[in-house]
């Protein structure tokens, strides 16, 4: 059975304590926990996506990359980076998709404060950039409409 989104948001919440508390500590830590991070956003927001009227049924995601993380003030980090987008009714073709992430720890609890989470461009049809472009191509994937935008905000 697939964890839930407030589980997995739980998990992210650990992450990204765990990052914040190792940032610009050792290349090796900070690598390793920005993997988690990772891979835990993943799973957070193919739980958001799940069901949503503009998932395609033959599409999951399989990863999210960070090409860039910034630390703001008040516990909160901005990643940007792409989404690894894979086909699996078909042979298994990896795709990439532009993807950003907001998330801010609340004070206190196990919980977000807010997030902002999009993935995808609008202006295009989804899952259409092939994994193997080049590293700077990869490097310039962003939207200026996103096709998929999710943001919670409590306080």
């Amino acid at each position: 059975m697939p964890l839930q989104a407030n589980q997995l948001e739980e998990m992210l919440v650990e992450n990204v304590r765990s990052y914040l508390a190792d940032y610009q500590s050792s290349d090796e830590l900070e690598a390793r926990r920005l993997q988690q991070l990772c891979s835990t956003l993943t799973w957070f927001f193919s739980a958001l996506v799940r069901g949503h009227e503009k998932r395609d049924q033959f599409y999951g995601i399989d990863d999210v990359v960070a090409l860039s993380v910034e630390v703001r003030p008040h516990s909160e980090l901005a990643l940007k980076g792409y989404a690894i987008v894979y086909q699996y009714k078909q042979v298994r073709k990896f795709m990439m998709e532009p993807f950003s992430a907001s998330l801010q720890l609340a004070e206190m609890g196990n919980r977000l404060r807010a997030y902002r989470i999009k993935c995808g461009d609008a202006n295009r049809q989804f899952a259409t950039i092939p994994y193997s472009v080049s590293i700077r191509a990869q490097s310039r994937m962003v939207s200026e409409e996103w096709l998929f935008t999710f943001e919670s905000e409590q306080d």
